[in-house]
């Protein structure tokens, strides 16, 4: 009975030495949410935002406030969020992806029933880059499929500041869009028009004269066509055409030293010169497809599957190196000893007037194009928005500052370089 009551007096006396608090403190409602993240990104139209969109709710006090309602809303883009209805976390956060909609500026809103006042806006901007330009220190977009519709850039040319072609297709009807120094132009309004015949530019170049050569290919009620056509300023002139049954191909890329001295070349090892009046199939030691030619005055390279590169040195073409397992997409050199050819696997070849040799490129993205404004600085570029920039020594990579797979490359100096392609 004493260690009882002894008990009951030590209970006693803790419960009044301690000073606890038995009383419930009063709930402090949430008074205001604000953005902590997720705002002001850039992503391609129907492509989710790398980082998702975040707020933060706080109480009188300023401190997290947990577990509240926030409502979530698309208010502009088309785009569509994760969830529609969130709770805040115990640092007061909450969060939802945002998927961007059409082209252009977007916006999204996130609320608190139990809060006053307009909610948090978010906003992004929704892109779809086919053309990048390079002005000496960075890339940036310089022409977009707004619509979008489809656009695929297959090839450029640069000849001037104010003089650069670009061809591919779009909706399966051939695109070719032309800048004037200032802004990219034309082509779109024919993407709508759905032929339903298949037609899309393989190539355009140009030489010193001013002459621009283009390459199509598409169908042409039941034959297959490939028609090469001349670009002297005022209209284009069909120099080209060729039809056949099946399964598409034929010739794909073309180079011109002069309007009078044009060499083409294609599928099964084809080459063909035309002299300004006449084509003449030229005969070579492959059967390979070719899928590029570049030359200097009196050097010309083609390259194509199965590791082929050609050369001629005015009549006659060569095999200078045959390997196996990847293709080479383009060439491209500052002289007949200083030539770069890319391709897939990321690899890069370099030839001295000698001998090919391989460079390290620290990529294994295909490369799918090749253009230089001097010997130490050449550019490749080619999937994921992959550009690379040789210095004279070593290849580094550059930002493209936009998702993209570029398959061409071309300026007319270091300062004006455009890259062409496809949004990611």
């Amino acid at each position: 009975m004493f260690r009882l009551a002894l008990l009951l007096v030590l209970l006693v006396s803790y419960a009044a030495c301690s000073g606890t608090d038995t009383t419930v403190p009063p709930v402090v409602r949430v008074s205001a949410i604000k953005v902590a993240s997720g705002s002001g990104q850039t992503a391609n139209v129907s492509h989710t935002l790398d980082a998702p969109l975040t707020i933060q709710a706080v109480n009188s006090n300023g401190n997290p406030a947990v577990n509240v309602e926030i409502e979530w809303a698309v208010t502009g883009g088309d785009g569509h969020l994760s969830e529609t209805s969130t709770r805040t976390d115990l640092e007061g956060k909450s969060s939802v992806s945002w998927t961007l909609g059409k082209w252009g500026p977007q916006s999204a809103t996130a609320s608190a029933p139990m809060v006053s006042g307009p909610p948090v806006q978010f906003t992004a901007t929704a892109t779809a880059p086919v053309t990048l330009r390079f002005d000496g220190h960075a890339w940036s977009i310089a022409d977009q499929d707004t619509a979008p519709l489809g656009v695929n850039l297959s090839s450029v040319w640069v000849g001037s500041e104010s003089n650069a072609v670009a061809v591919g297709s779009c909706g399966g009807e051939a695109l070719a869009r032309t800048y004037n120094g200032n802004s990219w132009d034309g082509g779109f309004e024919h993407c709508a028009y759905q032929s339903g015949h298949p037609a899309f530019y393989t190539n355009v170049t140009g030489n010193p004269a001013g002459d621009v050569f283009f390459v199509i290919q598409f169908l042409d009620i039941s034959l297959w066509t490939v028609a090469i056509s001349r670009y002297s300023g005022q209209h284009a002139d069909p120099i080209y055409w060729d039809s056949h049954r099946c399964c598409g191909g034929g010739l794909r890329a073309v180079f011109s030293r002069s309007a009078n001295d044009v060499i083409a070349v294609g599928d099964s090892g084809e080459v063909e010169h035309y002299d300004g009046t006449s084509w003449t199939r030229e005969w070579t030691p492959v059967n390979a497809r070719l899928n590029a030619v570049w030359g200097s005055p009196d050097t010309v390279f083609a390259v194509g599957d199965n590791a082929t590169i050609l050369t001629s040195y005015g009549s006659g073409w060569n095999s200078q190196y045959v390997g196996a397992g990847y293709s080479i997409y383009s060439v491209w050199g500052t002289s007949p000893r200083d030539v770069f050819a890319v391709g897939a696997g990321g690899i890069i070849l370099h030839y001295d007037g000698n001998w090919w040799t391989r460079q390290e490129s620290g990529t294994t993205q295909t490369l799918r194009g090749v253009w230089g404004g001097a010997p130490n600085s050449v550019f490749a570029v080619g999937d994921s928005s992959t550009i690379l920039h040789y210095d004279g020594s070593t290849w580094s990579r550059q930002p493209a500052n936009a998702s993209i797979d570029l398959h061409a490359i071309w300026g007319s100096s270091p300062t004006n370089v455009f890259a062409v392609g496809r949004p990611r």
